[in-house]
């Protein structure tokens, strides 16, 4: 019985993750066709290269399959340090390259590399490596909670140099999930949530291009071709949109008014182009796909697979959370792809890696307890 609801409920997550991946393919191709074409000549630019992502992230999924959960578990350190190492490199003069005033990327022929995106997954290995062992205590500071602070400060600290505020966001949202999962005493978790609003305000208060945000955030028209004109842009996108949207391809703000249309305020587009029915249809796949990861999580009977699983979750969902926001006006503007849908192939692989090692778990599982199925041909 349980073998059957895992194979029924990994279906349904490969169909729900395959809907979220065909629609940033849809929405690539719509939101970015006419800058591609007045660039580069040609409509499919950003498409091939969205359609390139999502074939080296099915490659990457498949991959995992083949590999124990063990051995990915032994990987951890290896990820982390390269992901470290990555993040340190982006900031040699000359290596580097610079996108919108960011040094986040390492220039690979007609590619970039991302190491934020890497610095995510081995985030969420190493929370569910570290609090998966035997002798982890969260109720003790110095050896249940120390060491995930002391590498969450090493990737917070190289990716504030790169001003990348979001992704150091995301990172404190889903250790602060996983370590509250574990069982956190109360004075951590006030202790906790007290530095990373310190880390915050300070992130904000010394850099002068976030405290304009934050101030044009409250009242946007106050500076309307400046700081708030990202904002107001999406927000006429949803207006445009109304109940129903304007149809496929028709959005008009995508037309080389709104900035990072295909990216950062992709869902403005959806909600131009597919009205606020379609917006929710977004909303209501993540969820459900939130939905069927818990429910697999549910069935695990290892902490290193719920702790995963857990951490991943955590991943997708503040990503979302704070994507969607931004669009909608209801947190400042900050750069963050919507997980599956934005442009960028080094996010994609990642996302899709990282749902493959979720259903690498959930197989592994359904196998494990199959008496048809060998030991030896167990992974």
């Amino acid at each position: 019985m349980q073998n059957t609801q895992l194979k029924e409920t990994s279906m349904k997550l490969i169909v729900i993750t395959s809907i979220l991946v065909a629609l940033g393919l849809l929405v690539a191709y719509t939101s970015t066709a006419a800058s591609s074409y007045q660039r580069f000549g040609s409509s499919f630019v950003f498409l091939k290269k969205q359609a390139i992502g999502v074939f080296l992230g099915i490659c990457a999924g498949l991959f995992v399959y083949k590999i124990p959960i063990a051995a990915i578990k032994r990987s951890t350190v290896l990820v982390t340090l390269v992901s470290l190492v990555l993040l340190s490199v982006v900031m040699i003069p000359g290596v580097g390259m610079t996108i919108g005033g960011a040094t986040r990327w390492i220039s690979l022929g007609g590619f970039s590399l991302q190491p934020s995106e890497i610095a995510k997954l081995a985030m969420v290995l190493f929370l569910a490596k570290n609090l998966s062992r035997l002798n982890h205590d969260s109720t003790d500071f110095k050896t249940g909670l120390l060491p995930n602070f002391v590498v969450l400060g090493l990737f917070i600290m190289l990716l504030l140099f790169q001003k990348d505020l979001g992704t150091t966001v995301v990172l404190i949202t889903v250790t602060f999930v996983c370590l509250f999962a574990t069982r956190m005493k109360r004075k951590h978790i006030l202790g906790y949530a007290a530095a990373g609003l310190t880390l915050f305000v300070l992130a904000v208060i010394t850099t002068p291009y976030r405290i304009r945000r934050l101030m044009t955030f409250t009242d946007p028209w106050a500076d309307a071709t400046g700081d708030g004109y990202q904002l107001i842009q999406s927000l006429v996108a949803f207006i445009n949109g109304g109940i129903w949207g304007l149809g496929l391809g028709e959005s008009k703000q995508k037309l080389f008014y709104l900035p990072h249309a295909s990216s950062d305020f992709v869902f403005a587009v959806i909600g131009e182009e597919f009205g606020v029915i379609g917006s929710v249809v977004i909303i209501a796949l993540f969820f459900y796909f939130a939905f069927l990861c818990i429910k697999i999580m549910s069935f695990q009977k290892d902490d290193f697979s719920r702790l995963f699983i857990l951490a991943y979750l955590s991943l997708v969902v503040s990503q979302a959370f704070l994507n969607i926001g931004v669009a909608i006006g209801l947190l400042p503007t900050k750069g963050i792809a919507l997980p599956f849908i934005s442009t960028g192939a080094n996010a994609l692989i990642v996302f899709i890696f990282g749902a493959g090692i979720v259903l690498k778990i959930a197989l592994q599982n359904t196998h494990e307890n199959d008496p048809n199925i060998s030991p030896s041909l167990q992974n």
